[in-house]
C-alpha cells in the first residue's frame, strides 16, 4: 500500500475513526462459509428491497400523520397517531439501527393539535399566540 494511505489510515484510527464499528472485536460474520454464485448480488438486491419498503412506510407515515391531525376529534387524534407509532415500531424491528424510520413525539403532535384546535373553534389566528 502507498504511504499516504497508510498515513492516512494511521491518522483516522488514533482520531478514533475505528473505534465505534459494529463488528469491534468480533470475528467477521461468514467468513469460513462457501457462498454459492451471486451471492453479493442477492444480498444487494434484498437490501435495495427492505430499504424501499421503509421508504414507503416513511412516506405512508407522512401522509396519515398528516391527515391524522386534520381530524376533529382529540380520541381520533390519539388512536390513529399510537397506530402509527406501532406501524413503525413494526417495520423498523425488521431494519439495521442505521435504516430505521424516525419516529415522532405523540404527546407533540397532540400539543400542536389542541393549539390549532382552539384556534379553529375559537377564530383566532395561529400568529396572535
Amino acid at each position: 500500500m502507498p504511504d499516504f494511505v497508510e498515513r492516512r489510515i494511521e491518522q483516522a484510527r488514533r482520531a478514533g475513526a475505528f473505534d465505534d464499528l459494529a463488528l469491534r472485536g468480533q470475528p467477521i460474520p461468514d467468513l469460513g462459509e462457501e457462498r454459492p454464485e451471486g451471492w453479493w448480488a442477492a444480498s444487494y438486491v434484498s437490501r435495495d428491497k427492505r430499504l424501499r419498503e421503509l421508504f414507503e412506510l416513511r412516506e405512508r407515515c407522512t401522509e396519515e400523520r398528516s391527515r391524522a391531525l386534520a381530524r376533529q376529534r382529540h380520541d381520533d387524534v390519539l388512536a390513529e397517531l399510537i397506530r402509527l407509532r406501532e406501524t413503525i415500531a413494526a417495520g423498523n424491528a425488521e431494519v439495521d439501527e442505521k435504516d430505521r424510520v424516525d419516529w415522532f413525539d405523540v404527546e407533540i403532535d397532540l400539543a400542536t393539535w389542541r393549539r390549532r384546535d382552539r384556534h379553529r373553534r375559537w377564530g383566532r389566528s395561529l400568529e396572535s399566540d
